[in-house]
């Protein structure tokens, strides 16, 4: 054996342990287990705080299912305390029929828990199994669903309730989601849009296919603002299915979550067609009550102007007038006709019922245009006063409709000014205050009448509201004059106290001359300076039906005096046998658009199928007939002058 070994010889025994050695081995051994005690101990008592904090009802059973232990979960869902339940079957809390636990795997479902009280009540049980020594235990864990399934019901209730509104909605609502699909859409939309609901549209960019051509630039450029979060609401036309047209109010507000970023888009869409065409009848009644009421005004212009032409037209017919002092009376006779053309014109535009057409217009120039009729309205015991400084500032407006805002507020005035007084229309330039908003032009209408208390201000723009006596007002005017203004893009503001006066002030955006996409502007042919070289006689022969026979005779004579060889007529079917019986075809038909039993366009049509080639040049006294850009109109009363004009340009086209 080597001498390095530590090992005791084969037959030698070994040396018995030192008795403190054990005793030091024995504290060792106390000392762990004290500390894998306290350790469990401490496990147990996490697990115990633990599944006490869970909230829901955990129990242990036997193998039999007999209630061993529970936490405090399980006293608070089923009313009991703990005392009570040790030893007790799970029956006597849990209604699982087909449900328990299993050796293979955990069960899990839907059972009714039993209270102390007796009531039933929805949960969930969960089932557990495993072996304690010799013996089988189960744990059970056990979810009280009352208020989920209170919380699903009054959902269930709540889109039950939100549905029955939508259903019976006149208005068609929808919801949009961020990523623009349409996940919801109320049953109107057949009825307004005239598309089934299995045609419903999947997203926002294929709604817009239904919008009219001559709206979807306008209401695409607003749609994409408002997915950019912005607010929309516009109002356009739709093309139905079944080719009718339908104005539609549609608005586009955002809900945003708590982050405020874009939750989803809820949309309203309202059929507003009758609306609109009801406004446009009380807009024409309105209108109508104006025209009314400028009437008297109207009358005594127009017997002024013919009392100057009667007795100029007498003056000049007298063998005693000189040719100088005649040529003076012609020359007023000529002026009084335009004159009257020009009050004929505002009396038209003022009362002729149509759409509006908005383009850039001067309001100083719209505002100088009506300075005829607003002071016809208000009388003479009123002084009426402009004070302009907006000279080719353009607003986006229909003059004739914004003459009719300033019809409105001057008869309004003048009812407040019985004995007297001032009106004054002013305009400015106006610095806006508010961030990232333009200028705008500013126009101030104010009276020194009566003036409106309190009550009747708030309440002056309101529809039907009228402080005149029965048979007086329909209560129209200022209710047109706000609705206009906010069609516009304006707004308008009221200052009024009893004694003195009122005062509206409007704020309109101002705008480009032109737009962008507009036609070139409508230019009228000046004057020729060139002179005509005399025609030969029967150079060119001119078919003149007139029906008027003063204008006839005039035009005629003019035309002769001229050169032309003229037929003229006053009926259509004589000028009919004259054009077939002159010896030569026509060269131009000259005729009014209104004649007996035939019109002016019939007349050129029959003449034509004879004479493709002839030439035409149609007159009316009425504005809205004459259209189209393939003829010649002209508006009477005629410049003669320019009427030669325009035949020399028609004959040689």
């Amino acid at each position: 054996m080597s001498a390095h070994s530590s090992k005791p010889p084969p037959n030698e025994a070994p040396k018995p342990t030192s008795l403190a050695a054990l005793q030091r081995e024995n504290e060792a051994l106390r000392s762990q287990l004290a500390a894998a005690k306290a350790q469990l101990l401490a496990t147990q008592t996490r697990d115990r705080v633990l599944l006490e904090a869970l909230g829901e009802a955990i129990l242990v059973t036997d193998g039999q299912g007999h209630i061993l232990d529970l936490n405090e979960g399980a006293e608070r869902i089923f009313g009991y305390r703990k005392g009570e339940l040790l030893g007790q079957n799970l029956h006597t809390l849990l209604e699982a029929p087909g449900l328990g636990p299993s050796e293979q795997q955990a069960a899990r479902g839907e059972a009714l828990g039993i209270h102390r009280d007796g009531h039933r009540f929805p949960v969930v049980a969960g089932f557990g199994t495993w072996v304690e020594g010799e013996h089988k235990r189960c744990s059970v864990f056990v979810q009280d669903l009352t208020k989920r399934r209170a919380a699903e019901l009054a959902l269930q209730q709540s889109e039950q309730r939100f549905r029955q509104i939508a259903d019976v909605l006149e208005d068609v609502l929808y919801l949009m989601e961020p990523d623009h699909t349409i996940s919801y859409i109320s049953p109107a939309y057949e009825r307004v849009w005239g598309h089934p609901p299995d045609e419903v549209v999947r997203n926002r960019a294929e709604w817009l296919n239904h919008v009219h051509p001559e709206d979807l630039q306008r209401v695409t450029e607003a749609h994409v603002r408002a997915l950019e979060g912005g607010h929309f609401e516009q109002e356009y036309r739709i093309l139905r299915a079944d080719e009718t047209v339908r104005w539609i109010r549609d608005r586009v507000y955002v809900s945003r979550n708590d982050q405020g970023a874009i939750e989803r888009y809820i949309g309203i869409s309202e059929d507003v067609t009758e609306t609109r065409e009801l406004e446009n009848a009380l807009q024409h009644a309105q209108k109508m009550e104006a025209v009314g009421t400028l009437a008297s005004g109207v009358a005594h212009d127009f017997r002024n102007l013919l009392q100057g032409i009667r007795g100029c037209a007498h003056m000049a017919l007298r063998a005693k007038t000189t040719p100088e002092r005649t040529q003076l009376y012609l020359n007023e006779i000529v002026q009084a006709t335009q004159h009257g053309a020009s009050l004929t014109d505002h009396l038209m535009a003022f009362s002729h019922r149509k759409d509006l057409q908005v383009r850039p217009s001067v309001l100083d120039d719209v505002l100088e245009h009506a300075t005829t009729l607003i002071s016809r309205l208000v009388g003479d015991h009123i002084t009426l006063q402009l004070d302009l400084h907006c000279t080719g500032l353009h607003i986006m407006a229909d003059p004739i409709q914004l003459e009719q805002v300033l019809l409105n507020l001057a008869a309004n005035a003048a009812d407040a000014m019985p004995t007297g007084g001032s009106l004054t229309f002013a305009t400015a330039l106006a610095s806006s205050h508010e961030p990232n908003t333009p200028d705008h032009l500013r126009l101030t209408v104010q009276d020194t009448g009566l003036g409106m208390d309190p009550d009747t201000a708030k309440r002056a723009f309101e529809p039907f509201f009228t402080t005149k006596g029965p048979g007086k007002g329909t209560g129209l005017g200022l209710s047109t004059v706000h609705a206009l203004t906010t069609k516009l893009g304006g707004r308008v503001y009221l200052e009024s106290s009893p004694g003195h006066g009122t005062r509206f002030t409007f704020d309109f955006p101002i705008c480009p001359a032109r737009q962008p996409g507009d036609a070139p502007p409508n230019t009228r042919p000046t004057h020729s300076t060139r002179q005509r070289p005399d025609p030969k006689a029967g150079e060119a022969t001119i078919l003149l039906v007139e029906d008027n026979e003063a204008a006839r005779i005039a035009i005629a004579d003019f035309l002769r005096e001229e050169g032309y060889q003229v037929l003229d007529s006053s009926h259509p079917h004589d000028a009919l046998s004259l054009a077939q019986h002159h010896p030569r075809p026509v060269d131009l038909l000259l005729t009014d658009l209104a004649l007996p039993e035939m019109d002016g366009e019939a007349l050129y049509g029959d003449l034509a199928k004879k004479q493709p080639a002839l030439s035409v040049v149609f007159m009316s006294g009425l504005p809205d007939r004459l259209r189209g850009e393939q003829y010649t109109y002209l508006e009477k009363p005629i410049d003669l002058d320019h009427l030669l004009q325009t035949i020399e340009q028609s004959l040689t086209a």
